[in-house]
């Protein structure tokens, strides 16, 4: 019942998944309706979504509880989305829809995840920034009732969850009793099925009694075994006949083969000196003759044969001899390969990741030359910028010299009004003032003048070291790009150096390992020639102890000797 639980889980991941997904568009909709933040939203909305997958595909467990928050961050976000906006208080309902809808997972971890994240968003973000909650500002009262009904919802869903886990693993239960019943049915209906095949078969036995008591002597008589006797007892007396003369029979041919046997033994000994007793009738007296015939021809073949095992002993010792010198001057040789081979194997790894860390260098080495050439453009860019930069300094003090001497000429002309002041009299009193108020304006602007005179002239200087040190910066980097490219050029020349090395020696070792093949098959070969010739050794050893036990001299027969 797990199974279909976890089934019934899985098949709901994937499609509440895809759920979190979908709000995206609909989020990144009302930002762009209510003038919200576009972009924030619908990225915090595609992350909780990313979390939620990634958290499934390495911990199931936690992966449904991230799936949980997920879901009700959308509904946050949903919430945050239409902030100030008549419909912000009636979005709070998807959070209990989306509670109700977490029980597809039959998980109450999940449940009391997104309880929890709902109750922690309404009170936190309450005091918060309660502009993404409610659209009126801050309402204790209301998140309180939204807290009471979510804990009534999240309580029922926990209380239905385990309900429906409690009567699975019932029904699971329920559904192991009923394989267990029907296991038992069917092993009582086979038990039975094998009781009537049992007792078909002991009723067959009975009906072939007759049959077999006379088929079992026939086939034994076939096979040359003419000891048996029909044993059996029948009420037929036709039957009881019909026993009696086939055991006559079978009695006359086994006394026939006894006598032809004992012949027959001699040849089997190795005696053929061996002459038979006197000549049998019939068929059995021309089988007699054969067996006597047989065994002069087999005399001659055995006394040609003795000549010949005797060569071939020496022979195949002198081979046999050879062959294993041969095995273990190949089986040295083998070796040396394979510690050869072995060696380079070695070599072949460690040229392999030197090569492997040349590219790498060469690969580093170009990536410093490309930023050291980067840097050196930006460093004349500095120096175009600071060149600039000076261009407008000595504009600026340009403008200064005009601003005093602006100032030095509105000066005298305010010394001269005051002295025509003066001489009106009282008159000229009102323009006495006026003229002194430009004087003192025109000393400021003076003053302020040569303010910015001396700090233009400071930053002139500075922004002159600064250019130099720019322009030192930028030498010294084009000194480094020269040196970084030529050192580049010997790093790419050592690589490709590396792996025609690394190359060669794999094709050396490639030869190698062909030559070790080679040998470990000329080993295999020459072991298996010395078995073949120890075979040869055994078999002439064992040709020549056969010819041996022959005995083909004239005189009386081992038999005879032995009785």
């Amino acid at each position: 019942m797990t199974n279909a639980i976890d089934t019934s889980r899985h098949r709901a991941q994937r499609i509440l998944l895809g759920f979190s997904l979908a709000h995206a568009p609909v989020i990144t909709g009302l930002a762009i309706a209510l003038s919200g933040p576009a972009l924030l939203l619908p990225a915090i909305s595609l992350a909780l979504t990313a979390a939620a997958w990634a958290m499934l595909r390495t911990d199931p467990v936690a992966g449904r509880q991230t799936l949980a928050i997920a879901l009700v961050g959308q509904a946050a976000l949903i919430t945050a989305a239409l902030g100030g906006h008549p419909w912000q208080v009636d979005s709070h309902m998807y959070f209990f829809a989306l509670v109700a809808i977490l029980a597809a997972l039959v998980d109450v971890k999940a449940i009391v995840a997104a309880t929890l994240v709902v109750a922690v968003h309404h009170l936190g973000l309450n005091f918060l920034a309660p502009q993404l909650v409610y659209p009126g500002g801050a309402d204790i009262g209301r998140t309180l009732i939204h807290a009471a009904i979510l804990l009534m919802e999240s309580a029922a869903m926990i209380v239905t969850i385990r309900e429906r886990l409690r009567l699975l693993e019932q029904a699971g239960a329920e559904a192991e009793e009923a394989r267990a019943a029907t296991a038992s049915a069917t092993a009582a209906r086979e038990a039975m099925e094998a009781a009537q095949a049992e007792a078909a078969e002991m009723r067959q036995r009975i009906m072939s009694t007759m049959e077999q008591e006379f088929s079992t002597m026939v086939e034994a008589g076939l096979d040359g075994d003419f000891t048996r006797r029909i044993d059996s007892r029948f009420d037929d007396p036709g039957l009881v006949r019909l026993a009696e003369q086939l055991n006559r029979l079978f009695s006359s041919i086994a006394q026939t083969m006894g006598e032809l046997e004992a012949r027959i033994i001699a040849l089997g000994a190795g005696d053929l000196t061996y002459k038979p007793s006197p000549a049998m009738a019939g068929r059995f007296g021309q089988m007699q003759q054969r067996v006597t015939n047989a065994a002069d021809s087999l005399r001659s073949v055995v006394a040609a044969a003795r000549a010949a095992a005797a060569t071939a002993t020496t022979t195949s010792q002198r081979m046999g001899q050879d062959g294993r010198d041969l095995v273990q001057r190949n089986g040295q040789q083998a070796a040396k390969i394979e510690e050869t081979s072995a060696s380079m194997d070695e070599l072949s790894g460690i040229v392999r990741r030197n090569s492997a860390r040349m590219d790498e260098a060469d690969r580093l080495a170009s990536d410093v030359s490309d930023r050291t050439g980067r840097g050196s453009a930006a460093v004349e860019k500095a120096v175009a910028a600071v060149a600039k930069i000076e261009r407008n300094s000595n504009r600026i003090n340009e403008i200064t010299t005009v601003i005093e001497s602006i100032s030095f000429q509105t000066n005298l002309l305010a010394l001269n009004a005051a002295v025509e002041a003066a001489r009106a009299g009282e008159a000229g009193k009102g323009f006495a003032v006026v003229a002194a108020e430009v004087r003192s304006l025109a000393q400021r602007s003076t003053q302020a003048a040569a303010d910015i005179t001396e700090l233009i002239q400071q930053s002139a200087a500075s922004v002159g070291e600064g250019v130099q040190m720019v322009r030192e910066t930028g030498e010294a980097l084009n000194q480094i790009s020269k040196s970084l490219d030529t050192l580049t050029a010997a790093i790419s020349e050592v690589a490709a150096a590396g792996r025609e090395e690394a190359r060669r020696i794999a094709d050396m070792n490639g030869m190698v390992r062909s030559m070790e093949d080679e040998v470990q098959s000329n080993a295999q070969l020459a072991e298996r020639s010395a078995a073949g010739l120890a075979s040869l050794e055994q078999a002439v050893a064992s040709l020549k102890s056969i010819v041996d036990s022959f005995t083909i001299d004239e005189g009386p027969s081992r038999l005879a000797r032995a009785s």
